[in-house]
């Protein structure tokens, strides 16, 4: 496997990113959200299923389950709301089954952060620095007129950039794609999305 794939893998492993925000779950009555992605590694792609997330009638993730290439589970949490649709109880289940406490994580790389927003309060920028105030790294976003977010390129501190991400989206409005790009534009990975009404 080349390195930026790698890379590439641990990076989004971590970031979990819902496809559609609750507002459009909740809209469209989706009940639940299955991503695939599709891998390239020297010519070959593999595919597998990703992430599987349930929802509420208030578009609420009751249920968010990742999975290895492999098919079995890497992680899966459950979550319970009360009738203002706060969290009232979130569940974390390891790959052997056991229960995890939940803990704010915070892998301590970034001493803060600043964020920009447009006039609809979607954000538009998101900048890093590390303890002594130099910035590590910037990602600016990019919406289309239905206010989709259409792009994410992040750069480094020297302005290279270092990881890309595309959307694409039917009709509705509702997003079927994610492209991600690591250095050189290398696509590193492709994310499809279904939905179930």
């Amino acid at each position: 496997m080349n390195r930026f794939l790698s890379a590439g893998i641990l990076l989004f492993a971590f970031s979990p990113v819902l496809a559609q925000s609750k507002k459009e779950i909740k809209s469209y009555k989706i009940k639940t959200m299955i991503e695939t992605v599709t891998s390239s590694n020297s010519g070959k792609e593999t595919s597998y299923k990703a992430e599987y997330r349930a929802f509420d009638k208030e578009g609420n993730t009751t249920e968010h389950t990742e999975y290895n290439a492999d098919g079995s589970i890497k992680r899966k949490e459950l979550n319970k709301f009360n009738s203002k649709g706060d969290k009232v109880e979130e569940i974390i289940i390891d790959k052997t089954g056991g229960k995890l406490t939940v803990a704010e994580e915070d892998d301590g790389k970034y001493k803060h952060a600043t964020y920009k927003y447009n006039n609809n309060g979607d954000e538009t920028e998101d900048a890093r620095y590390d303890q002594k105030g130099a910035l590590i790294k910037k990602t600016v976003i990019t919406y289309n007129s239905k206010n989709n977010k259409t792009s994410e390129i992040t750069t480094d501190a020297t302005g290279k950039t270092i990881r890309k991400i595309t959307y694409a989206y039917d009709s509705k409005g509702l997003k079927t794609e994610k492209l991600v790009y690591g250095p050189g534009d290398q696509l590193l990975k492709k994310h499809k999305y279904s939905y179930t009404y």
